[in-house]
């Protein structure tokens, strides 16, 4: 009897040890797209930068493969031009199908969360663009705050629309939306300045009284909502600034980017309780950490810094490939790019300007802190066109959806220089050889084509100035 009773305890343990250990954690996605002139898709994550998945598309379009889900749940697929959100989940089929050429309406989902994607597709037709944001910003308080609020309305009333999403997603994303009106609160008065050009705008006190109860540590929200750690991250920067400060003032230092960067991710580890939250603060900064150490033994005293504070193996390893396969160091051998349509007309190679200094300038029509920077890059080129250096423009817009407003920009900006589009946005082979995965970024390459900077000054930095002028220009 007892010998029945310990298997009759222990069996149930052993099952659930038994499932546990064969459960997956990975989803599966398959389609099949037609007409693409594309060989792969991309499959990236909005949660972490550095995830990237290429599929290999058969000859009829087809494919099928497995996306590893660890702390999120929303990923992005690329193909061409077109951009398709989707949520997936561990052990769960998700099924898309369409037509390159008219994909809004040949676009179909099967499998379990069919609807949700259905709905993550119908919202981001609804996205901002660039003018949408600048006419929202431009408003005076009252206006902005109303304006919001029926976006809000309009947001929830779409997510409504889809009768059979489960209570728990649906819930999670009216939090998401709410969050979509705290961040926007939030991100006002540096929009508004900018917009306005009046740096010495401050909104009223009363302003963001919304945002005066909002919980900072809710993980649950954080792996959910995109808005959501928006806020916090904003926050925790806001609130590391403020003690950096304090710091140097105390301990009568110079600031610089080096001790500014270790401070923040030792501070972070301080000052947020949540280990899920605190790990990714501190990772999104050691991925972006390349773009603000620019001297290579300074990087690396970074990195370490980071290894001692992070806690989670999985974006540590991610750093270390990154901190391992980081070549692009002064001397080394530029990667090349070829045949890049040109603004003027016909297309230009990287091998086009031999025995010259290549200031190459990697931006967007849809990134603000890129369009800021170019008075300061007409500026510089200007001030350098007799020399040994020629100023070269690469956009990463995309080739048919944003030609236009490419060519607009650089008439509009009448920038300088040599104006390029890259051939295919950020998975030209020449951007990825870069590890490029944010704008803007400066590089220059010396007239033999060997990499003098990967990630250069900007064309306003005092620092590049220096640099130019310490070569035979």
């Amino acid at each position: 009897m007892k010998k029945l009773l310990v298997l009759i305890l222990f069996t149930p343990l052993f099952l659930i040890a038994h499932k546990e250990n064969n459960a997956v954690d990975y989803a599966i996605i398959s389609g099949k797209i037609t007409n693409s002139n594309a060989k792969k898709i991309i499959i990236k994550s909005s949660f972490d930068m550095l995830f990237r998945k290429e599929i290999t598309l058969s000859e009829d379009g087809s494919f099928k493969d497995t996306i590893q889900i660890s702390n999120n749940n929303f990923f992005y697929l690329s193909n061409d031009d077109i951009i398709i959100n989707l949520f997936l989940t561990k052990g769960k089929i998700t099924n898309l199908e369409y037509d390159i050429h008219d994909y809004k309406n040949t676009l179909k989902f099967e499998g379990e969360h069919k609807i949700v994607n259905e709905y993550l597709f119908e919202k981001r037709k609804n996205q901002f663009t660039r003018d949408d944001h600048e006419k929202l910003f431009s408003k005076d308080e009252d206006a902005f705050k109303k304006a919001i609020y029926q976006l809000k309305d309009k947001k929830i009333n779409l997510l409504n629309q889809f009768k059979n999403i489960s209570t728990s997603f649906k819930e999670r994303e009216k939090k998401d939306i709410e969050y979509f009106v705290l961040s926007s609160l939030n991100n006002y008065r540096g929009a508004h300045s900018y917009y306005i050009k009046n740096r010495d705008f401050k909104a009223s006190e009363n302003f963001l009284n919304e945002l005066k109860n909002l919980d900072y540590e809710n993980v649950e929200d954080y792996l959910f909502s995109r808005e959501y750690r928006s806020l916090l991250d904003d926050f925790f920067y806001k609130k590391i600034i403020k003690l950096y400060k304090e710091y140097l003032k105390k301990e009568g230092k110079t600031s610089n980017v080096l001790i500014s960067l270790i401070f923040g991710i030792n501070e972070l580890k301080n000052i947020v309780t949540s280990k899920e939250i605190r790990n990714h603060l501190i990772y999104q900064r050691a991925i972006a950490a390349p773009y603000s150490i620019k001297n290579p033994n300074d990087l690396e005293v970074f990195y370490n810094s980071f290894y001692k504070v992070c806690t989670n193996s999985e974006y540590k390893n991610n750093i270390a490939k990154i901190h391992k396969e980081e070549k692009l160091k002064k001397g080394k051998p530029s990667p090349v790019f070829t045949n890049y349509k040109s603004y003027n007309g016909g297309t230009k190679s990287l091998s086009d300007f031999k025995e010259k200094y290549v200031y190459i300038d990697v931006w967007s029509t849809t990134c603000s802190p890129c369009i800021h920077a170019m008075p300061a890059y007409n500026k510089l080129a200007k001030e350098y066109k007799d020399k040994n250096i020629v100023f070269v423009g690469i956009s990463l817009d995309h080739n048919t959806k944003q030609y236009a407003a490419w060519k607009k920009m650089i008439a509009k900006k009448k920038l300088e220089g040599v104006q390029l589009l890259a051939n295919n946005s950020f998975e030209s082979e020449f951007i990825k050889q870069y590890n490029i995965i944010g704008i803007p970024r400066y590089l220059l390459i010396d007239p033999k084509g060997n990499i003098v900077s990967s990630s250069a000054p900007g064309p306003g930095d005092p620092e590049l100035k220096k640099l130019l002028n310490k070569l035979e220009l």
